[in-house]
């Protein structure tokens, strides 16, 4: 979104704003795939699967919401 402005007649000053991501929604990452650990029991050991197939994190490459503002002069 941008807006103009004349300063003079030959100035213009453009305000600018840009929003990336503006929804905010998430990119959430792949789900866990791991077994952590052992749990003892009274039949045994058993993996601990806690969080097997759990997401827990948002993807590396996620941007929360962002705004940039600019002026810009022409003349």
């Amino acid at each position: 979104i941008f807006k103009t402005f004349a300063v003079t007649e030959r100035i213009n000053m453009q305000f600018r704003t840009e929003v990336f991501n503006l929804t905010n929604t998430p990119s959430f990452g792949a789900p866990n795939a791991t077994i952590s650990g052992w749990t003892s029991s009274t039949t045994g050991a058993t993996p601990n699967s806690a969080n097997l197939g759990r997401i827990t994190a948002t993807n590396s490459f996620y941007n929360p919401r962002q705004f940039q503002f600019a002026l810009k002069l022409t003349f």
